[in-house]
């Protein structure tokens, strides 16, 4: 299988994007255990070359792989980490990489740092 992730992805983290808190991006060999996990889990569909996950939760997320090539589509899941299929694996399907980023992960960021108390950054 080609291992090489969407161009627009290796934009992103060549430009210095690793983390988006609560959002980690992984390199392949990093993401290899949550794609053991989805090929357990899912019910139909592709299997996913996975490159992020939430540190807060089981959050994934992963590039659909068709015919041993990885593509641009996105799919955000949630393993139960049973050796079943789980019908809620899947939470949504992205065209790619920034619509993933625009919908999902900006959201959540904005959400983290609205949270966090800046006042003690001003001393």
């Amino acid at each position: 299988m080609n291992t090489e992730f969407p161009v627009d992805y290796r934009w992103a983290r060549g430009n210095g994007i690793e983390k988006m808190i609560p959002w980690l991006f992984l390199d392949y060999s990093e993401g290899e255990f949550a794609n053991r996990v989805y090929e357990k889990e899912k019910k139909e569909g592709l299997p996913v070359a996975t490159f992020a996950r939430r540190q807060d939760c089981d959050d994934y997320a992963g590039f659909e792989v068709s015919d041993g090539k990885i593509t641009n589509t996105v799919v955000y899941f949630h393993p139960s980490f049973q050796s079943k299929g789980n019908e809620y694996l899947v939470y949504a399907r992205y065209d790619d990489f920034w619509k993933f980023m625009t919908d999902v992960v900006i959201p959540d960021t904005k959400e983290w740092a609205d949270e966090i108390n800046f006042e003690h950054l001003d001393d």
